[in-house]
């Protein structure tokens, strides 16, 4: 008979319940210790990421600082402008969206996709990204009307630099541009799109310029959608600026070199303040400040032979020529060489073993002592200087006097020239230094190279008793004195008085520059391009090509009142210091003079004002007492 089971007869396998309550513990203690980690451990980090994720910051860009002349003209505003910026985190198609700016903005996609690829690398989420700069009125439109079709697109403004007169002062303001990796790297508190000085004042003084930027901060809901903003810090904008720079004088050389190339530095002697900086050819510094600069518009700048984004003043050397006598006729001075009586002849020419060097005027100057040989700018004469000196001398007293060495005036490109030496030439060339070459480096020519700023302080030290001042271009600096020549007071006055033979002097190379009742000094020089032949030195100069064409220049200075200014000009290619270079510094003359003739009227007039102001009240004191 067969037994039917009965099912509550019968126990499960005791090993599997404790399997199952095994595993729902675990599970538990998996649950609970997660908990307790990102609770306990990890809570205060991810509350900061959820908030963050929440919370939205944008930068509010700070308007740099305004720019201005010595009158208070402004240079250098801010005006507002849009642009374009793509935040990817909300793009939900990135490929069709730059398919989108493309057809607006007529820029092809690959390059918008390089440029966002480029500022994107190392930001964070949701770090807003610039595509487009510079928007016009009916791009603005477009993109705000389709706004609610393509998330992750915003129209944005911000302040703009604006040059009133770009090409007057691109070398002197400079200019500014977007940021870049070395930039970042430099200074953490720059982000992908801020604005930076690259050259000139923006960039010497790009600290105080730049301002300090705000920040504005707004929730997003699970959409993306902004709301609740609130600006968290206020912008504050950059310090203001203004130069020691004279706008009309500014103006009028530029003018004058348009076409032309070389520099004209206006100094004042007495504080070492520069009234006038030029630089010729020059460019429009507008153009760096609208967005990208279009690829085309900068190779024709770069590859322009005439070099316009040269800062010739600090960033160009030459050779100083017939100025440099002035630093020999000096040495030979303090070394008891000569006497400013002391002659000798030239009959226009010097010979040293078998080389015969010329003296620029071929049949000679005859009997010439040291005010002559400066005033008609006489070689033989400092022939013979470089014979009994030698380059040992020469190049340490030249160096003692500013020349070799960088100014320090703070714009990063300035070049300090060369002063030469015989170890110098025997290191550059393996050559050694020849007896003639004394005579070259005499008359500042052979490797000598100077920056015009260079000889634009040492000729205003000359005027103003030896000091030489550390010349400077925003107002409110303090006048530093940088070192004292070498000259004694009795040598320094029969340099200044020499310079003022040249100019009074009938046969003086600086009589273009002549006033009645006005002092007035000048030194001029022509610096060799090439060595010309007998063939070239017989052609008109306007017949010989223009890059073999010499350097001209003139140095000079005035006293106008209490004060005394220096002008200094290199006229590239311009033959000879007493022709182009001569009518450039007899054009910043003129205006100087003007200027005093003014100042003077002005004081004049406010004295008659306080005059009939005093007799009018002497007028009303006198009838009340009657």
């Amino acid at each position: 008979m067969s037994r039917i089971a009965n099912p509550y007869d019968q126990e499960p396998p005791k090993h599997g319940i404790l399997f199952l309550q095994a595993l729902i513990a675990l599970l538990f203690f998996v649950f609970f210790f997660r908990f307790w980690y990102l609770q306990i451990i990890r809570g205060e980090e991810l509350a900061t990421r959820a908030l963050n994720n929440r919370l939205t910051s944008e930068d509010i860009y700070a308007p740099r600082g305004i720019i201005e002349a010595a009158g208070g003209e402004l240079l250098a505003i801010n005006e507002p402008y849009y642009y374009l910026q793509i935040i990817s985190e909300d793009v939900k198609d990135l490929d069709k969206t730059f398919n989108y700016i493309s057809n607006i903005l007529q820029v092809p996609t690959d390059v918008l996709k390089k440029r966002y690829e480029e500022k994107s690398d190392n930001m964070r989420l949701f770090r807003p990204v610039i595509l487009a700069e510079d928007l016009t009125f009916e791009q603005v439109s477009i993109f705000e009307l389709q706004s609610f079709r393509w998330p992750g697109l915003e129209i944005k403004d911000r302040p703009r630099r604006k040059y009133f007169f770009g090409k007057e002062f691109a070398h002197l303001l400079g200019y500014i541009a977007e940021v870049d990796d070395e930039d970042l790297k430099k200074d953490t508190t720059f982000t992908q799109g801020d604005s930076i000085g690259k050259s000139g004042i923006e960039e010497v003084y790009n600290a105080t310029l730049r301002g300090k930027k705000g920040t504005l901060q707004y929730e997003r809901d699970t959409l993306g959608r902004q709301f609740l903003r609130r600006i968290v810090q206020e912008a504050e904008s950059g310090q203001k600026l203004r130069l020691t720079i004279d706008l009309g004088l500014q103006k009028l050389l530029h003018e004058a070199l348009i076409d032309k190339e070389g520099v004209v530095v206006v100094q004042n002697a007495k504080t070492g303040a520069i009234k006038a900086l030029v630089s010729a050819p020059s460019f429009d510094g507008n153009l760096f400040t609208h967005g990208y600069l279009e690829e085309e518009t900068w190779k024709l700048i770069r590859s322009d032979p005439r070099s316009p984004l040269q800062h010739r003043a600090i960033q160009s050397s030459y050779p100083p020529a017939s100025i440099f006598k002035l630093v020999v006729a000096g040495l030979a001075l303090e070394e008891g060489i000569i006497t400013a009586s002391d002659e000798i002849v030239c009959k226009g020419g010097y010979k040293i073993n078998r080389r015969f060097f010329r003296c620029w005027r071929r049949g000679g100057h005859g009997n010439v002592n040291l005010s002559d040989a400066l005033a008609y700018s006489c070689d033989v004469y400092f022939y013979l200087l470089g014979e009994k000196l030698t380059v040992d001398k020469i190049s340490a007293y030249a160096k003692a006097n500013g020349f070799g060495k960088k100014i320090g005036i703070g714009f990063p490109e300035e070049v300090a020239g060369l002063i030469p030496t015989r170890e110098w030439k025997e290191k550059k060339f393996k050559q050694k230094w020849q007896g003639g070459e004394d005579l070259n480096l005499s008359i500042g020519q052979g490797y000598t190279l100077v920056t015009p700023l260079q000889v634009a302080r040492y000729i205003s030290a000359l005027v103003n008793d030896g000091k030489m001042l550390h010349p400077f271009l925003v107002d409110g600096e303090p006048t530093i004195v940088d070192q004292n020549l070498e000259l004694s007071k009795e040598n320094l006055l029969l340099l200044k008085n020499a310079m003022i033979a040249t100019v009074e002097e009938k046969q003086g190379t600086g009589r273009i520059l002549r006033r009645k009742n006005l002092v007035i000094g000048a030194k001029t020089g022509t610096a060799q391009v090439v060595s010309w032949t007998d063939e070239m030195r017989r052609k008109k100069k306007s017949d010989i090509p223009y890059d073999m064409r010499d350097h001209g220049w003139m140095v000079s200075f005035i006293e106008l009142g209490d004060e005394v200014y220096t002008v200094t000009v290199i006229y590239e290619h311009g033959v000879s210091g007493g022709v182009g270079a001569g009518k450039l510094a007899n054009l910043a003359l003129n205006y100087l003079i003007e200027q005093e003739k003014t100042s003077k009227l002005e004081q004049e007039k406010k004295k008659l004002i306080k005059m009939k102001l005093k007799k009018s009240d002497n007028l009303v004191l006198n009838k009340g007492k009657n």
